[in-house]
């Protein structure tokens, strides 16, 4: 999975404390020579730092970025206007196939982060924006998600692209009970029909020499509730989740990086592509492959859900680049 965001490459650190916590964990000094070997061993802090990056290619951008190579005419030069998206449950995966929640750092509510005792979520930022350049967004970015986890050997790092059910459906509008994430306050270009949560992804490239655009909003539909009794749904017809999973990720040498040429490979960026994640929306049908995800538009019946056999290619393990 893969901008001058200065990209802040991505560094999984993470450490624990007491030795008790270790072995309730089956971490630290207890891990096996061959597990050692496997993977990178934490710091003695328990301190963990996820960054994100954005792509096209090969090519880091950001908002000031003639981009190219997207879509099937290459040739077309593209500014990035919108680029953020939630980040889900993450967990560091060990050699045995255990996995370890990442404990969200801070408060656990603020701009960008929550967490309760189920969940966590975190919105990254990727849009720089400044005077001139192509962005919609604020200057203020989010390119990281930090938290602890045990000391121990760990090999590899897993996540969800998107918001979790029980946090998605909540009243976007109310500032005293809603997480400030997830807020129309706070986040207001994340803000989707309210049956349907948050949109997972705000992604929109902008061809100025046609004055179209191409953009992704990704989110979960066909959710039902009981509109009349003011309930929050309890299940979507397509929830729209991406699952990640890298089984081999060194934080001290790679970064998590979106790959905008992956994402929009099918499209053609002269004109107008608007995926908004709807089963009949045949501009979909290019993002929902290379996300792995089901979607059949012919026939309306989309499924939202990850395809059994398949691995997206939008998000990428690169090498962190020298200086970051």
């Amino acid at each position: 999975m893969t901008s001058s965001f200065k990209h802040k490459t991505l560094s999984l650190v993470a450490a624990a404390s007491a030795a008790a916590l270790l072995a309730a964990c089956g971490g630290g000094d207890g891990d096996t020579p061959q597990q050692q070997e496997q993977g990178w061993k934490t710091d003695a802090n328990g301190n963990v730092t996820l960054r994100f990056a954005a792509y096209a290619g090969k090519t880091p951008v950001d908002c000031n970025s003639q981009i190219t190579g997207v879509g099937t005419q290459p040739e077309q030069v593209l500014n990035l206007a919108q680029l953020r998206f939630y980040v889900s449950n993450v967990q560091l995966l060990k050699a045995d196939g255990s996995k370890v929640a990442l404990k969200l750092a801070g408060s656990g509510n603020d701009k960008f982060n929550y967490r309760d005792e189920q969940n966590a979520v975190t919105l990254i930022d990727l849009e720089n924006k400044q005077d001139g350049n192509a962005c919609k967004g604020t200057p203020e970015v989010n390119p990281v998600i930090t938290g602890t986890v045990p000391a121990g050997t760990y090999t590899g790092v897993a996540f969800t692209l998107g918001v979790p059910l029980a946090l998605n459906h909540t009243n976007q509008r109310d500032t005293a009970t809603t997480p400030l994430v997830l807020q129309d306050a706070q986040q207001p270009v994340m803000a989707w029909a309210w049956r349907g949560g948050r949109k997972f992804t705000n992604i929109e490239l902008v061809n100025k020499a046609t004055s179209t655009s191409t953009l992704l909003h990704l989110g979960s539909t066909g959710c039902t509730a009981d509109v009349v009794n003011g309930a929050a749904p309890t299940e979507c017809g397509a929830p729209n989740r991406v699952p990640m999973r890298f089984e081999q990720f060194d934080p001290a040498k790679q970064t998590v990086a979106m790959d905008l040429a992956a994402l929009f490979s099918t499209d053609d960026t002269s004109k107008r592509n608007g995926c908004m994640a709807g089963p009949k929306h045949a501009d979909c049908a290019g993002p929902f492959k290379a996300l792995a995800l089901g979607f059949d538009a012919e026939s309306g019946n989309g499924s939202g859900l990850p395809l059994a056999g398949q691995t997206q290619t939008v998000f990428k393990a690169i090498d962190t680049p020298a200086g970051n």
